[in-house]
């Protein structure tokens, strides 16, 4: 069985890189980054007193507890590693595998309820700021929302995108508003346009230039004015204030929602995972 294991994982951790952002996972040993190898590094033993962390590109680590004496060595549990600990006195640990992230230029939105749990470190943007790579961090994915369109405008557009990085470099980022024609933007790389407002005619819904890329929808009309439209993967667009047609105004909606009559569009976001 334990063979089994390690040819699993040996075989999980020698797929390309089209599935995975860096090749090779790291671990946090003692304070320090530590990249394991799938032929070279397993088993590895700490023993008591030592600290083990996950770092970039694992989820879980499969550790075998040992009890120790002063002759023997006996198993004593098997550990689903995922979060800093310190072998405990009297015991050693052995690393049978670790298992890894699974980043792929996927063909569905990630934050919506099919969302995968995998994802352990997104960081997201609701205001504009800089994003510096962390340490040991070569690839990362990024999901963009533009803004809602304002008075009657179209909902923002969605994007999502891969990108090779470098440790340490930062990127601008801008997040769009929905009060003005604006747009929500990574460094040079990444754009998700938002809504459109109401001109003579239906707000149109935005679009992005992602490798995965959701239209906005447009807005439209009925009796009580102009309906804004929903965010691509994103909120729902505002709905105008009517009284003698019993209408209830009610905003547009978190991320990316167009206005309706009288109305800002909702902002945009981004979310960055690595």
């Amino acid at each position: 069985m334990r063979n089994l294991i390690l040819f699993i994982s040996f075989l999980v951790f020698s797929m390309s890189n089209d599935l995975y952002g860096q090749t090779e996972p790291v671990l946090i040993i003692d304070g320090q980054s530590v990249m394991f190898k799938s032929d070279v590094s397993f088993p590895f033993w700490l023993k008591s007193g030592q600290t083990i962390d996950i770092g970039p590109n694992v989820k879980f680590v499969s550790i075998l507890e040992f009890n120790l004496d002063s002759s023997t060595m006996n198993y004593s549990q098997t550990i689903s590693l995922s979060s800093i600990q310190v072998v405990p006195a009297s015991k050693t640990w052995k690393i049978e595998a670790v298992a890894m992230l699974h980043d792929i230029n996927s063909h569905s939105g990630f934050s919506n309820s099919t969302q995968p749990s995998i994802f352990v470190s997104p960081r997201t943007y609701t205001s504009s700021g800089t994003f510096v790579v962390p340490a040991t961090v070569f690839r990362i994915c990024v999901e963009a929302w533009g803004p809602g369109g304002r008075y009657g405008g179209g909902g923002g557009g969605y994007g999502y995108r891969c990108f090779n990085v470098t440790p340490g470099n930062s990127y601008n980022v801008h997040i769009g508003q929905g009060d003005s024609y604006d747009s929500t933007v990574f460094g040079n790389l990444l754009v998700a346009w938002g809504g459109r407002t109401n001109v003579n005619g239906a707000g149109v819904g935005g679009t992005s230039n992602g490798y995965y890329s959701i239209t906005g929808t447009n807005a439209y009309q009925q009796g009580c004015g102009w309906y804004g439209g929903d965010g691509a993967n994103g909120g729902n667009g505002g709905r105008p204030q009517y009284t003698p047609y019993g209408c209830i105004q009610v905003y547009p909606q978190f991320p990316g929602g167009g206005g309706a009559t009288d109305q800002p569009g909702a902002s945009g976001q981004i979310k960055i995972f690595w």
